[in-house]
């Protein structure tokens, strides 16, 4: 049988999720992305009682609407590097022709920022220009003509989450593997969310079928793709 693995941090709103949903392959596991040992229990499962992850969506954020500084490592993290770790820890359980779906948003382009274009060489270049960025804003610090607020700090860290799927790409192809597993990222569209107060111009059901088209690609489908809907 095929599963469908939906995760949150709340018991209650997974569980509604998934009655909601409807479905006996549909089911509830608590994960937290900042929670490693979560994420490690899920693939322990998925590793006990399936053969492997056909379709992994990363869709975890947050965006707070306050400037606190606090609050901008949590952000970011949220954002960017917790997905990375997510991605790392579940990626030895993904099976052939198996399918990533990041989902990064419209202000995730470093043109918002007023930053220049670039090529990041690996992950570590990425994730010290995203961390970079982040401790001047933290440290008031005015950033290519910008005061960074809570929605630039928004911004960085869907910017990591752009460019992550090609570095990603990169690194699976150097080390020869050969499953063929897919990596793309994308902006399904301004949705209505509870993130955003509810205050969005299109439809949660079409974003949501943007989204599991990537995570259902054949085999022969690009791959390290960012696509920002219109």
């Amino acid at each position: 049988n095929n599963f469908v693995f939906l995760t949150a941090r709340s018991e209650q709103a997974g569980e509604q999720a998934v009655k909601e949903i409807g479905g006996e392959n549909v089911k509830y596991f608590l994960v937290d992305v900042h929670d490693l040992n979560s994420v490690l229990a899920l693939k322990s499962y998925i590793t006990a009682h399936t053969f492997g992850i056909d379709g992994l969506i990363c869709n975890a954020g947050y965006k707070s609407s306050k400037d606190d500084p606090k609050l901008f490592e949590y952000s970011v993290s949220t954002n960017f590097f917790a997905i990375v770790d997510v991605v790392d820890i579940l990626e030895g359980s993904l099976r052939q022709n198996a399918n990533i779906v990041l989902l990064t948003s419209t202000v995730g382009q470093l043109w918002v920022l007023n930053l220049e274009e670039t090529t990041f060489r690996d992950r570590q270049e990425l994730a010290y220009y995203v961390d970079d960025y982040t401790q001047r804003a933290m440290e008031g610090q005015v950033v290519a003509g910008i005061e960074p607020s809570w929605v630039h700090i928004y911004s960085i860290g869907k910017i990591g989450t752009s460019y992550f799927p090609a570095i990603f790409a990169e690194e699976l192809a150097q080390r020869g593997d050969t499953r063929n597993i897919k990596i793309n990222a994308i902006c399904p569209g301004n949705l209505p969310t509870r993130m955003n107060d509810f205050f969005g111009f299109d439809a949660i059901r079409d974003g949501a079928r943007l989204v599991v088209f990537l995570a259902s690609l054949p085999a022969q489908a690009p791959t390290a793709l960012t696509i920002f809907s219109a």
